[in-house]
């Protein structure tokens, strides 16, 4: 009797990971980079590496849909200033996300540097089940993988997309859950230390958020 529990068990636990696989693999590209429709803007902040809490490093990335047109701006801040924009124009095709364009201006040296992608570069990827899949970008090695990742306090499925920073021998990790796009970024350093880049604060609807771009 407990021999036959037992693979009644095993036999639901399959089950139940070949569904949760099965509903992974289905969600498109678009459901896990974009925030559901109700929310076009996402802040983060910097923990403080001892207390975990917020610093003046904060960032907001805003996602503007014109039709078939797809913007990102990724704004940082310090103090409430903006330190460093950058506004990529991106397309979905496949299982994957194509930069098609960017411009970037800092507070140091740079303003409005137009930058175009022929071809287009992936910075994104839905990876096969059960396995990393890989990719180069701007000389960098990158991998995307199925995983699971503490958020708002449940364990959620996750994609994590590692750059491969061989420059100097640290990682960036930026991790992805359906219907909120990106919503943590880990540096590791070549010793493996971890520290929280950008950490998830709130995703709100702004209605002016069509107009950031111009």
């Amino acid at each position: 009797m407990k021999m036959k529990t037992r693979k009644t068990l095993l036999l639901i636990g399959l089950i139940i990971n070949s569904i949760m696989v099965t509903v992974a693999s289905a969600q498109t590209v678009k459901d896990w980079y974009w925030p559901d429709a109700n929310f076009n803007k996402v802040s983060f902040y910097m923990p403080d590496i001892n207390t975990g809490e917020p610093t003046d490093m904060t960032r907001i990335v805003y996602y503007i849909e014109k039709g078939n047109n797809y913007e990102v701006t990724n704004a940082g801040f310090f103090k409430g200033t903006p330190d460093n924009i950058e506004l990529n124009n991106i397309k979905f095709v496949g299982n994957e996300v194509k930069l098609v364009s960017s411009v970037l201006s800092n507070s140091f040296s740079t303003t409005n540097k137009n930058i175009r992608y022929s071809p287009t570069q992936t910075i994104f990827r839905i990876p096969d089940k059960g396995h990393s899949t890989f990719w180069t970008f701007k000389g960098e090695k990158y991998s995307a993988s199925y995983t699971t990742f503490m958020f708002n306090g449940n364990q959620c499925n996750a994609i994590k997309v590692i750059e491969y920073a061989a420059r100097w021998g640290g990682k960036t990790i930026n991790y992805y859950i359906v219907g909120y796009g990106m919503v943590e970024t880990d540096i590791t350093s070549e010793s493996g230390k971890i520290t929280v880049f950008n950490k998830f604060n709130d995703r709100t609807y702004d209605d002016t958020v069509s107009t950031v771009s111009n």
